[in-house]
């Protein structure tokens, strides 16, 4: 699904995030660069629009999961490596996955 798909004069959105607790890690790496911990986080959402116009309304809902890892290199710079899949319902469209991955740099 793209950024732009889901269009509309009005919406609605809700959302539910549930962060687990981290898993963390005695020994995963060598001195220079290690992970600390992994957080996984289950999620569900639900999108929509147009809500004066029934004949357009679109209602779009995802489920879908992340995982967090923090990396730390020579022992000052933490790292998040991100990793996450989704699956996308709308009636007539059928379900769709959808997958991401992200690097944050900076605290």
């Amino acid at each position: 699904m793209e950024i732009n798909d889901i269009g509309g004069r009005n919406y609605v959105k809700a959302m539910v995030e549930w962060n687990l607790p981290p898993v963390r890690f005695r020994r995963l790496g060598h001195p220079g660069f290690y992970a600390t911990w992994a957080r996984p986080a289950l999620f569900a959402g639900s999108v929509v629009t147009n809500l004066d116009a029934p004949g357009a309304r679109r209602t779009v809902t995802d489920v879908g999961a992340q995982v967090d890892l923090r990396i730390t290199i020579l022992s000052s710079l933490d790292l998040t490596l991100s990793g996450g899949y989704a699956l996308t319902f709308e009636e007539g469209r059928g379900v769709r996955p959808e997958g991401m991955v992200s690097l944050k740099l900076l605290k």
